[in-house]
C-alpha cells in the first residue's frame, strides 16, 4: 500500500512527534508546506554542510511546541531536504517510540561536542529517520528526518557532522589578555 499523505500532513505528524509510523518527508516538500504547519523565521537563515560530500545548504529556524530549541529546515531551492531538532519532547518517551520502530538497521558513531559516542546515531534510512541517542542513559539528544533513502545516500548527502574541534588557545588568551 502506498502512503498517500500530503506533505503538510507529514509535517503535522512531525510537529506532534508521532514518529512511530514515520515513513519520511514527501518528495518536493516546500517551504510553503512548512509555513502551513510551523512558524518560520523568514528574516534570517543560516547555512551549513550535509553529508560526506560536504554540500553547502541553507537552513531556516522554526519554532514549534514540542521542540524547546526549535527545528532547522534545510532547503535546496524551495524544497526541504532535511529537518533536525535538538532534544525534542517525545510524547511517551524514547521507550514508547522504540517499541513502534524496532531496532535501528544501523548504529553509527556520532559526536557530542568533541567526544565521539559509539552507536549513538540510530539510522532508519528507509523511513527517513535518524535518532541521536546517548547509549549510556538512553536520552534522546537530537532527531533528523528526510525522505526515504539508502544508508549510502544518507551518509553521502544528508548526514550531519556534529564533531567539534577544540582549537588551541591564542597567546593572548593564555597570558590573560596582558601584553
Amino acid at each position: 500500500m502506498i502512503d498517500e499523505k500530503k506533505a503538510t500532513d507529514v509535517l503535522k505528524t512531525l510537529a506532534a512527534l508521532e514518529l512511530g509510523h514515520w515513513s519520511g518527508l514527501r518528495q518536493n516538500t516546500s517551504l510553503d508546506d512548512a509555513r502551513a504547519v510551523f512558524s518560520i523565521d523568514d528574516q534570517w537563515h543560516g547555512s551549513g554542510r550535509l553529508g560526506s560530500e560536504s554540500r553547502r545548504i541553507d537552513w531556516y529556524p522554526v519554532a514549534a511546541e514540542l521542540f524547546p530549541e526549535g527545528l532547522r529546515l534545510w532547503v535546496s531551492g524551495d524544497h526541504i531536504v532535511f529537518i533536525d531538532a535538538v532534544r525534542p519532547e517525545l510524547p511517551g518517551g524514547l521507550d514508547k517510540l522504540m517499541l513502534a520502530l524496532g531496532q535501528p538497521p544501523e548504529r553509527l558513531t556520532s559526536y557530542l561536542g568533541t567526544l565521539p559516542i559509539e552507536n549513538s546515531e540510530w539510522v532508519y534510512p528507509e523511513r527517513g529517520l535518524t535518532l541521536f541517542v546517548n547509549p549510556v542513559n538512553q536520552r534522546l539528544l537530537r532527531i533528523a528526518v528526510y525522505g526515504p533513502t539508502s544508508l549510502q545516500e544518507y551518509c553521502k548527502f544528508l548526514r550531519l557532522d556534529l564533531q567539534r574541534i577544540r582549537l588551541p588557545l591564542s597567546e593572548q588568551r593564555i597570558s590573560g589578555g596582558q601584553q
